[in-house]
């Protein structure tokens, strides 16, 4: 359901776009609301909606500062040793929150811009789907994380602006899976591709 409402909002920004002349973001803030769809490293994770915001500021017409997060929650398999199957094992979490460095490559719209996020990535896991039954469970590990990224913002008026962006989130936190002993039994990293559209509003 989460994904189906993230794709409506996504198509909906794609049949409103109308660029306006450009973008002055030097010296003001910038706040954004954006929907993504992402897409795990391991084909074991499910992908899911990702529910994002950020706020910056304009330090000159090519850099600027800010930080960022967002939310998502997908469900998660493991691979029992003796089958090819995969085992629903419950839902994973992520909580990603950066400090970002932005640098736009253009200065009018549509503006192209890059961002570097420096941060962290909290993971938390709910349910146990069929581990119960094969005296399995799932511990999550949160980690540092590193976004890199690139996006356009096409203006629609003096304030509000249209906004794309793909990146993907380097990461050490990780899901792993042990045995009743607290062998472990395998062990993931939950980095992600995150590709999506948002809202942004420049404040005056």
């Amino acid at each position: 359901m989460n994904r189906k409402c993230a794709l409506l909002v996504l198509s909906m920004l794609l049949s409103c776009l109308n660029a306006y002349a450009g973008k002055d973001w030097v010296h003001r803030f910038e706040a954004a609301l954006n929907v993504a769809d992402k897409i795990p490293s391991h084909a074991t994770m499910g992908t899911a909606a990702y529910w994002g915001g950020d706020l910056a500021y304009g330090l000159n017409k090519n850099f600027g500062v800010g930080i960022s997060g967002g939310f998502a929650d997908s469900r998660f398999e493991v691979n029992k040793s003796d089958t090819s199957a995969n085992i629903h094992a419950g839902s994973l979490s992520l909580t990603p929150v950066f400090f970002d460095m932005i640098y736009h490559a253009t200065t009018e719209s549509p503006v192209l811009y890059g961002v570097l996020g420096l941060g962290g990535l909290f993971v938390k896991t709910r349910g146990t789907g069929g581990l119960d039954a094969l005296n399995l469970r799932a511990v999550a590990h949160d980690g540092y994380a590193v976004k890199l990224g690139v996006g356009i913002d096409l203006s629609a008026n003096e304030n509000w602006i249209y906004n794309f962006e793909a990146d993907y989130v380097f990461t050490d936190a990780k899901l792993d899976i042990v045995d009743a002993k607290g062998n472990e039994i395998s062990s993931k990293n939950v980095g992600f591709w995150r590709i999506g559209a948002g809202l942004k509003y420049l404040f005056d």
